[in-house]
């Protein structure tokens, strides 16, 4: 929440794994940064485990862990929530097919967890389907909130008027462009020291905690000869 309020945000959304935040908590970090809205979601993995985001949900206790897909979009959408797929292509080179039918509202283009060569296929996924683009920063830690997200065309001060938003389309994506690139020297300064550390058959973990701007996208990217930037 501090994080968000030095970055000059106006709201944030928390999207837990098959867990939704309760309204009493929500106001209670609201309260404790005057200023910064909190709106709630869920983020749901699928039984072929691709990861979905609800914005607008209403009763997470609705949703569980390896659901099935069409079932997430169908009790979403009664609920008035929209149903976007996060980072595609991340964990398998395909996507599920209720995105492919353009059953789901949205495909995330942009996060921190979205490198360059994944970020132009989901771009053109959406543009295939028809569905809107979205940015959110993913962020399991501080250092990276706030590299990607959206710019609302009015002000929502609720998850119904957020949803409502991103339906109607309302919206622009933002991108941190100079923390992005930051993020990026970091990598390409530190690439050729998790490189070795992989060819000496080092762990994800390791890696990360001991080479500055690796984290596990960024080094399952190293490891299969991948393009590690992140999108700009």
């Amino acid at each position: 929440m501090a994080t968000a309020a030095a970055l000059r945000y106006d709201a944030i959304v928390l999207t837990e794994h098959h867990a939704m935040w309760s309204a009493e908590d929500a106001a209670a970090l609201e309260r404790g940064c005057p200023g910064l809205r909190v709106f709630r979601g869920i983020e749901v993995t699928s039984d072929e485990g691709d990861d979905f985001l609800l914005y607008g949900a209403i009763d997470g206790g609705a949703f569980h862990a390896r659901m099935d897909a069409v079932r997430i979009v169908e009790e979403a959408h009664a609920q008035g929530a929209v149903v976007v797929l996060a980072h595609p292509y991340r964990y398998r080179d395909r996507v599920p097919q209720v995105v492919e039918d353009a059953l789901v509202d949205g495909v995330e283009v942009f996060s921190s967890n979205i490198l360059v060569a994944s970020q132009a296929r989901a771009t053109d996924l959406a543009a295939r389907t028809g569905v809107f683009t979205t940015a959110a920063t993913d962020a399991h830690h501080v250092d990276t909130l706030g590299l990607y997200g959206i710019r609302l065309d009015e002000p929502a001060t609720n998850e119904t008027e957020l949803a409502a938003a991103l339906r109607r389309r309302a919206f622009t994506l933002y991108i941190d462009a100079e923390r992005v690139a930051a993020s990026n020297a970091t990598v390409a300064a530190h690439k050729d020291e998790a490189l070795e550390m992989i060819a000496q058959g080092c762990d994800d973990r390791t890696i990360h905690e001991r080479v500055p701007g690796m984290n596990s996208i960024i080094i399952q990217g190293l490891r299969q000869g991948a393009d590690v930037r992140r999108a700009m």
